[in-house]
């Protein structure tokens, strides 16, 4: 039998997908395939700006 005929196809887009492993990150943690640079940039805390006009 031929993988790519059409029935075979078919089937195997109506199987169910495997669902990927969920590993849960400590609270406060990167996610593990973070670029640390952007990390490193998230964490930063930029000051209020005093005279910019708030809605």
């Amino acid at each position: 039998m031929n993988p790519e005929t059409p029935e075979t196809d078919a089937a195997e887009q109506e199987s169910p997908a495997d669902e990927p492993a969920v590993q849960e990150q400590p609270p406060g943690e990167p996610p593990v395939e973070a670029d640390p640079a952007d990390v490193a940039e998230q964490r930063r805390v930029v000051p209020d700006d005093e005279e910019r006009e708030r809605d």
